[in-house]
């Protein structure tokens, strides 16, 4: 079955391991794939299956997560009775491909889907294995590899497919995607066109060229190919904020504006739509409603990481894509002369191991604030910590020692700066947080001073707690991953000397 997902252009490139070998563990399969006595029978075309066709059609075709859950438990107890059922291994692989589907369809899950193709793609691995090899095998594994950024052995297995069955547009759209990927755009322009000759009515082949003449630099023949998914589906979101997009650059306002309102009348949330409807602000000079725009996008993007129960952390490479993401919304602001503007960029400077731009940041914000409330306390502590990062010791003290005069009260950034300028004991600081709310920021702000001390055993402790038990919704959470992901890599680094 196609996919109705676009693609994700992870661009990350790996070298494919030999077919098969990852799955040596599962020593019944791998032994009678390789003992002569009982060779492995090759299957290239499905013979329907009653039992594995009810729980593709029951369970799979809704690409409703909990559903396809249910399935996997059912497939499951059929390979405890036979590990050797190459179909029902694609059966489980496509209970998970299709998971990861459900969550590409949420914008909120997005982040959660490698670990869905992974169990998809060992699944897929192991009815190869036991000779289940059909075009739609190849199809669903080649999809898999590419979502998981293995191009390359993307390729290969969409070749294969089509070697075996040239008449699904899906696989040649698939094809197309994955030359993109690899930077063959005459490749994947002829793929996308074969699949839109094969099926002139799936909108999603259309998207795709849509996206492929983008990258092209051809805004007109994209403008019309997604001109086209809209006419065959009009209430897709995704297509609705592609052509806004498109329209911007081409400074058709009045369709962008159509495109827009009619995304977010669809979903409100849909932080791409809020983020153009900001730009269009802005070129309509509209700065107030351009300032709430790109914060309401920028604070849509970084609820991608409240709490998700199958996902123990968030990765640095997670955080550091919000984290650039939200600073590039930032940075196409034209209000531009406030505090909450320079924090919150400084912030995200900072994150990102910025710490010059980020020190410029918060010094105008420090230099043009009238009076000192959490925000300039929360900068000049950010400050401080940025100027350590240099290797400007003397500048760091002189900034917190300045600020600890404006430390007044009970509130937890006046605490933080005591505590920075050597005026609270480290016990006495811990026993006042009250909340994991608190011990989330505070605890952040613990291990990067420490860090900068050289006291990595105990920065870690302070960073590893707020990874693991920490309140994600805050900016301190993001912060501790990535100051984390620094100081395992400058641990690494002494360990290389």
């Amino acid at each position: 079955m196609p996919a109705n997902n676009l693609f994700l252009n992870t661009r990350k490139k790996s070298i494919l391991v030999a077919l098969g070998l990852i799955l040596c563990a599962h020593t019944s399969i791998c032994e009678s794939f390789a003992n002569p006595s009982n060779p492995t029978k090759i299957i290239t075309q499905a013979t329907p299956n009653l039992e594995l066709d009810k729980i593709e059609t029951d369970y799979l075709n809704s690409r409703n997560y909990e559903r396809c859950t249910q399935a996997i438990k059912i497939l499951d107890k059929i390979l405890a009775r036979n590990q050797q059922d190459g179909h029902a291994h694609f059966i489980k692989g496509l209970a998970y491909h299709r998971r990861a589907y459900s969550l590409l369809s949420r914008y909120k899950s997005a982040f959660r889907t490698k670990p869905e193709w992974t169990a998809a793609l060992k699944s897929y691995n192991q009815a190869w294995l036991c000779g289940f090899r059909t075009d739609a095998l190849y199809y669903h594994r080649g999809e898999t590899k590419l979502n998981l950024g293995m191009a390359e052995g993307a390729l290969q297995d969409l070749n294969q497919s089509i070697t075996l069955d040239a008449t699904k547009d899906w696989v040649w759209a698939a094809r197309g995607a994955t030359y993109l990927d690899l930077g063959n755009k005459r490749a994947a322009h002829r793929d996308m066109l074969k699949a839109i000759e094969l099926n002139p009515l799936r909108s999603t082949n259309y998207e795709k060229l849509a996206v492929l003449e983008e990258a092209m630099g051809a805004y007109p023949s994209a403008r019309r190919a997604v001109d086209r998914a809209i006419t065959i589906q009009p209430n897709v979101v995704d297509y609705r904020v592609h052509r806004a997009a498109l329209a911007l650059k081409a400074n058709d306002q009045k369709t962008a504006e159509t495109d827009i309102a009619a995304s977010l009348a669809i979903d409100p949330t849909n932080a791409e739509a809020l983020r153009l409807r900001g730009q269009l602000n802005i070129k309509q000079e509209h700065a107030e409603q351009a300032i709430d725009d790109l914060v309401a996008a920028d604070q849509i993007y970084r609820s991608v990481v409240k709490p998700i129960e199958q996902e123990k952390t968030i990765t640095a490479d997670t955080a550091k894509k919000l984290f650039a993401k939200a600073a590039e919304q930032y940075k196409r602001l034209t209000a531009k002369d406030n505090a909450q503007y320079n924090y919150e960029l400084g912030l995200l400077e900072w994150g990102l191991g910025d710490w010059s731009t980020s020190s410029a940041r918060f010094k105008t914000l420090l230099s043009n604030s009238c009076s000192v409330g959490a925000t300039e306390l929360h900068s000049a502590a950010l400050y401080s910590l940025a100027q350590d990062s240099l290797g400007q010791n003397k500048n760091s003290t002189s900034i917190i020692s300045r600020y600890k005069q404006f430390a007044i009260g009970k509130s937890l950034a006046a605490r933080i700066v005591l505590f920075l300028a050597g005026e609270q004991a480290l016990e006495q600081f811990d026993k006042s947080l009250k909340s994991d709310q608190e011990r989330t920021i505070a605890n952040f702000y613990l291990g990067a001073k420490l860090a900068r001390q050289d006291n990595y055993k105990s920065a870690k402790e302070r960073l590893s707690w707020v990874r693991d038990k920490g309140d994600r919704n805050l900016e301190q959470y993001l912060l501790s991953i990535l100051e984390l992901d620094r100081l395992e890599n400058s641990a690494n680094k002494k360990q290389n000397r």
